[in-house]
């Protein structure tokens, strides 16, 4: 009875023992060291652990990071981590610079928008107007060349519709901000004559007879229309010609009149004569 109590008080006193140990406060952990725990300190950001506690009454060595290299939290590190860089190639600036206990802050240029990001550098790509491409590594906009489009910002150029490949006519050509327009049939350009036949054929629901009787009516109509405007507005040529002509008639009017009269003249004196030598 004695043995099992004595058994009973060793637990009791190594379960307290790994209580104490593992009720460490806060910026500590449980530490052993030849057999015997306790709780050993932390190193606070912006250092790092160089060596830790060698007994319950030690606090752990600790070591300040270098330039370039930070820690930001309570710690028990051999290394310091990398500052971030915020390079302007990359597209980026410093938001807020690093120290020993917080990285840096970048952001991006203006112009340019959030592109890949990792624990050691950012990068940010230029905002590419509509028209425009961002080529390869160069971080640069170039124009779309001849016959290729960009529509939205940030997008490479695609090459325009070739309307012929897909059966149809080109309605419109593209740009370096728009496709290339095509439709599925070919506009035609008709004259009035032309409408206005169209017109009445598809208007008339007669026999084939009464179509072409009413084309010809159009016809006739139109021509004589235009006869009736040629009468009405006669041209400078032919009223020139008018003129002309009525002068040369007049002439010769007058020509053969003064014939007829030195005609009959003539035969008055012969009668005269005639009478005379008779007498």
């Amino acid at each position: 009875m004695a043995l099992v109590l004595e058994n009973f008080c060793v637990l009791i006193a190594v379960s307290l023992l790994v209580c104490e140990a593992s009720g460490c406060q806060e910026h500590q952990y449980p530490w052993e060291v030849k057999g015997s725990s306790f709780c050993c300190s932390m190193c606070p950001p912006g250092t790092i652990l160089e060596s830790r506690c060698i007994d319950d009454k030690a606090k752990a060595n600790c070591k300040d990071c270098g330039h370039g290299k930070y820690s930001a939290e309570w710690n028990t590190y051999s290394q310091c981590l990398n500052c971030k860089s915020c390079l302007e190639e990359n597209g980026v600036r410093y938001k807020k610079k690093c120290n020993s206990d917080s990285d840096a802050e970048c952001e991006c240029l203006p112009g340019f928008l959030s592109g890949f990001d990792d624990s050691f550098s950012s990068t940010c790509k230029r905002i590419c107007e509509r028209g425009n491409e961002l080529k390869g590594d160069s971080k640069m906009c170039t124009p779309c060349q001849e016959g290729y489009f960009s529509d939205q910002l940030n997008t490479q150029c695609k090459p325009w519709t070739d309307c012929a490949a897909k059966g149809q006519y080109l309605l419109k050509n593209g740009s370096t901000m728009e496709d290339a327009e095509c439709g599925s049939t070919i506009p035609t350009v008709r004259s009035p004559l032309s409408r206005g036949i169209a017109s009445n054929i598809s208007a008339s629901t007669s026999t084939p007879a009464t179509s072409i009787a009413t084309v010809i009516n159009t016809l006739r109509r139109r021509t004589t229309s235009s006869t009736a405007v040629g009468k009405t507005t006669p041209s400078r040529e032919t009223t020139l010609l008018m003129v002309i002509l009525l002068v040369s008639v007049l002439f010769v009017i007058v020509l053969i009149g003064k014939r007829v009269i030195c005609f009959k003249i003539k035969n008055q004196v012969f009668h005269q004569c005639f009478g005379t030598r008779c007498g």
